[in-house]
Formats: C-alpha cells, sequence, structure tokens
C-alpha cells in the first residue's frame, strides 16, 4: 500500500501515522496553532475555511492518539 493510494488529505495523515507507529515513536510539535486563524480574522470567509482545514486535522489527529507518543501545541493568544 502506497501513501498516494490514500484518496483524501485526512487519509494520508492517518496512513502516515499508522505507518510511522510500527516503526518509531510519533511525536507531533504544532507551533502557534492558532496562528493562521488569527491571520485572517477580518475575513470570515476565509477564517471558516481555515478552521474546517484545521478542525479535520486535529479530528485525524484524535483518531489515532493510541498511535502517538506524544503531541505538544502553542499558541499566540493568551
Amino acid at each position: 500500500v502506497d501513501i498516494s493510494d490514500a484518496p483524501t488529505l485526512e487519509s494520508k495523515l492517518e496512513y502516515l501515522v499508522l505507518q510511522l507507529a510500527d516503526k518509531a515513536k510519533v511525536v507531533f510539535l504544532i507551533d502557534e496553532y492558532d496562528k493562521p486563524l488569527l491571520a485572517h480574522v477580518n475575513n470570515l470567509a476565509d477564517m471558516r475555511e481555515i478552521q474546517t482545514l484545521l478542525n479535520s486535522f486535529y479530528s485525524t489527529l484524535k483518531s489515532v492518539t493510541n498511535k502517538i507518543h506524544f503531541l505538544f501545541m502553542t499558541g499566540i493568544t493568551k
């Protein structure tokens, strides 16, 4: 099975995590997770699109939580 066979970005990410977890501990470091939203705070349409993309990304990570050794996120807002 090749990652290019995965039809969506979500399935590609899931496949990647599952494959890596078979070989080593999977670690995610996500710096300034809220920056894309803050950069478009004055454009509601763009902000909603980014929010949807981020939601999909984080939902995928949540679905493979048992394969993730460590996940660290930072934000820029208080």
